[in-house]
């Protein structure tokens, strides 16, 4: 993720060819002649100066801007939102993707279903999110502790 002047964007250029294509679209054809960053494997062990350099280009527009320029220039890039945008979010509302379900120790809870559907086998949630080791016995169960066992590693403070 990088800064924008207005938020935040995410892309990962990791092929070679991406990554060029983020130096043409950002205008950062110099980096090309830093050794650094002449191949992927630099521009990992490099990652924070090559971020640094990246960073310093995008936050002198805005992630609309960027986006759209990126998107241009054919790097897979998107808009970093917080849940509140997520859930406003036309696309995300046009498949369906938030989910209502009844919480225990929560009320009514929005969340997001699963992003691919299909239609002959639909996700669905079968229950809400469980809270903090409450399937805890039944997973030690599933691995095959006793209750006795379970009990000692209650005392011992391991679960």
């Amino acid at each position: 993720m990088f800064r924008t002047r207005d938020g935040e964007v995410a892309l990962a250029p990791s092929q070679e060819q991406s990554y060029q294509r983020v130096l043409d679209a950002l205008g950062l054809a110099e980096l090309r002649a830093d050794p650094r960053f002449a191949t992927n494997d630099l521009r990992v062990r490099n990652r924070a100066a090559v971020n640094a350099a990246i960073e310093a280009r995008l936050v002198t527009e805005t992630t609309e801007y960027w986006i759209e320029t990126l998107n241009a220039a054919g790097v897979p890039c998107g808009r970093v939102m917080g849940l509140p945008e997520v859930f406003a979010d036309p696309q995300i509302l046009d498949q369906e993707m938030v989910l209502q379900q009844e919480h225990p120790g929560h009320g009514t809870v929005k969340m997001l279903g699963f992003p691919i559907k299909f239609s002959e086998a639909p996700c669905v949630l079968r229950r809400p999110t469980p809270e903090i080791g409450a399937d805890t016995d039944a997973i030690l169960v599933d691995l095959g502790y006793s209750a006795a066992e379970i009990t000692a590693l209650r005392h011992a403070g391991v679960v």
